[in-house]
């Protein structure tokens, strides 16, 4: 027992270190059984993840399928381009067909694509009255009707005057001066007023509708001593259009028995731009051609129709420039196309401007823009409409010529040759802003430059 005194805190540590030892293992017993089964949980994760079969991040398949897809899709688009080029130029551009609006040298051949040493040799004469000729053909496919003459109006006149007094009295007092019975002031007038009357149903029923003299926008009137190949192209240009604003009038107008029934009954004006939206003009001197010396200038229906300077003669306008601001697409020329605007005035019912509209569209790429003007029409005793309102409209549209066309395509196979030739003379490349400009047309520009003078 002394003992024990004497060494109690030894006896004391021993005792903690053993129960602190006691607890340790039966505590190290139970995490153990924890970690061997955790250990086997993993395990049998493993096993069943190793049995799991690795795919590929990317299925070969489905990028295969996507390959052929956009393959398809760019021949598509390909293909598209090539529908949308032949639609844009086939009609313009076909050299076999005689009746295409192509500038034409005497020899029959188109002037664009421009050899410079053929137009050296050509006649400036030939080419602007060619052009006019061709101008002024478009109409005929209209059925335009033929204004009646002052002498066609007297007749009429004197014949209703006879018509007239043959139905008076026979026992009428004689008129005074000792004119015939029946022959007096208010006969004449009403003889008048029939016989025009008689004119203006004769004449509408000899034609499809009215074309004012004026109508169309020859870029270039009269004759001239020189042309230039930019001045050539805005003839070309100015033709294009025209064919397709006229074709699309007379296709509105088809199978229709006269002015009386034609959707449009009078064409007033034409006026196309001379130059490209965002390009410079190339300043083309216009101008109208003057009536010959000692002729008065002619009305355009009859004698009775008052003179309007802008008609024709002397106070003869040529064609404007129209403001190239804003519009409904806001479309300016670029790498793909080159716009063109214009505006087309007619006399019409107003429920057959959408077919109008339709119509110009279909023919080509053309956009309506606006229709700017819709008023009333005074009344002309030399024209007659039929009996359903008409009201003058005026519409602005815009043309579209795809620069793979119009400027020329190279083949990617060999950049020497063209698969489509350029038509668009250098010059008018240089009126075209940079950032319309293709590499292949900065390349044209450039070696025009570098050329001798």
């Amino acid at each position: 027992m002394d003992f024990l005194r004497k060494n109690m805190f030894y006896v004391s540590l021993a005792s903690s270190v053993l129960a602190a030892f006691v607890l340790t293992m039966i505590i190290g017993s139970s995490k153990g059984d924890e970690t061997a089964a955790s250990v086997a949980t993993r395990k049998a994760l493993q096993e069943k993840m190793m049995t799991v079969t690795v795919k590929p991040l990317i299925n070969k398949t489905v990028l295969t399928d996507e390959r052929e897809r956009n393959d398809k899709l760019r021949q598509q688009a390909s293909g598209s381009m090539q529908i949308s080029i032949q639609h844009n130029c086939e009609k313009l551009t076909n050299k076999d067909d005689k009746s295409s609006p192509l500038l034409r040298y005497s020899s029959g051949e188109p002037v664009f694509p421009l050899d410079r040493e053929s137009l050296k040799g050509a006649s400036t004469y030939n080419l602007i009255t060619r052009y006019q000729n061709q101008l002024k053909s478009l109409t005929t496919q209209l059925r335009p009707i033929t204004p009646y003459t002052a002498a066609e109006l007297e007749r009429e006149i004197i014949r209703q005057s006879r018509l007239l007094g043959s139905k008076r009295p026979a026992t009428e007092t004689p008129a005074v001066g000792g004119a015939a019975a029946g022959a007096g002031p208010a006969i004449t007038e009403e003889s008048k007023i029939e016989g025009i009357r008689v004119m203006r149903l004769k004449t509408a029923s000899k034609g499809n509708i009215y074309v004012k003299e004026d109508a169309l926008d020859p870029l270039i009137s009269g004759s001239r001593s020189s042309i230039s190949p930019a001045e050539l192209w805005w003839m070309q240009i100015n033709l294009w259009i025209q064919s397709d604003i006229i074709a699309a009038i007379a296709e509105t107008n088809s199978n229709k028995g006269d002015v009386t029934s034609s959707p449009v009954k009078h064409l007033i004006k034409i006026k196309i731009d001379d130059k490209y939206v965002g390009g410079k003009s190339v300043g083309i001197t216009t101008g109208g051609v003057a009536a010959p010396v000692g002729v008065s200038p002619v009305p355009v229906f009859s004698p009775a129709m008052p003179y309007d300077p802008t008609m024709s003669g002397e106070g003869a306008t040529g064609s404007t420039t129209i403001d190239a601001g804003a519009s409904l697409t806001n479309r300016t020329s670029n790498k793909n196309y080159d716009v063109v605007r214009y505006t087309l005035t007619v006399v019409m019912p107003t429920r057959y401007i959408a077919q109008l509209q339709w119509n110009l569209m279909a023919r080509n790429y053309h956009t309506v823009l606006n229709v700017s003007d819709i008023s009333e029409v005074k009344d002309d005793p030399a024209i007659y409409y039929g009996n359903e309102p008409v009201m003058k409209v005026t519409i602005e549209g815009e043309a579209l010529f795809l620069t793979a066309w119009e400027r020329g395509t190279v083949d990617p196979k060999d950049p020497a040759k063209f698969i489509y030739p350029p038509l668009m003379p250098v010059e008018i490349l240089k009126t075209l802003p940079q950032t319309a400009l293709r590499p292949e047309d900065s390349d044209r520009i450039n070696k025009s430059d570098a050329a001798p003078k």
